[in-house]
């Protein structure tokens, strides 16, 4: 099922389209350096096909409820990712992951647009709580959980062994009544 959702008059977030595994291999191709301090993993998008099979992958994934992936467009250009994944269907509640172009940082895109995903998350998915975890440097990333009135519940050690060391995480959570919707 095709995914639309309009942020606002230049922003939308769409689930993956093969159609544009051409842009988000160029994407991540553009921002290698960047992408690598924090999430290593989208670095596998290393060519026109590894592309391909991760949009496919995801669709696939999407057919069973396990993640919803998005490109993230911002007047018509793709410029970023996220995601909402690690569902506990039981729990009502999911995790959500995102970037955005360096080129694009700096101008809402990412607070908007997860904003938007997380009110559909709560009214559609009738999820009830969502997670957002990110390395305890990644400064983006936690002024972005904090714009969104997250609560950040603690400090895992070690989390994730990160190009070549242990970083902790910061655990971070919303729950559906705390959301505010404009």
């Amino acid at each position: 099922m095709q995914i639309t959702i309009e942020v606002n008059s230049h922003l939308r977030i769409e689930s993956v389209q093969e159609l544009y595994a051409k842009e988000l291999y160029l994407l991540v191709t553009k921002n290698y350096e960047y992408l690598k301090i924090y999430l290593p993993a989208v670095l596998m998008i290393n060519s026109f096909d590894s592309a391909l099979e991760h949009i496919r992958d995801c669709q696939n994934l999407a057919s069973k409820n396990e993640l919803l992936e998005f490109h993230v467009f911002c007047k018509n250009q793709l410029c970023g990712a996220m995601r909402l994944n690690n569902f506990e269907h039981e729990n009502r509640k999911a995790s959500i992951a995102y970037f955005v172009s360096q080129e694009f940082q700096n101008q809402g895109i990412i607070t908007q647009s997860a904003k938007a995903l997380i009110k559909y998350a709560f009214t559609q998915l009738k999820l009830h709580r969502i997670e957002l975890r990110c390395v305890t440097t990644n400064q983006p990333s936690i002024s972005v959980a904090k714009k969104l009135g997250f609560i950040r519940e603690g400090e895992l050690r070690d989390a994730e062994y990160l190009n070549g060391y242990f970083v902790n995480h910061y655990i971070y959570s919303l729950l559906s009544q705390e959301c505010l919707y404009d």
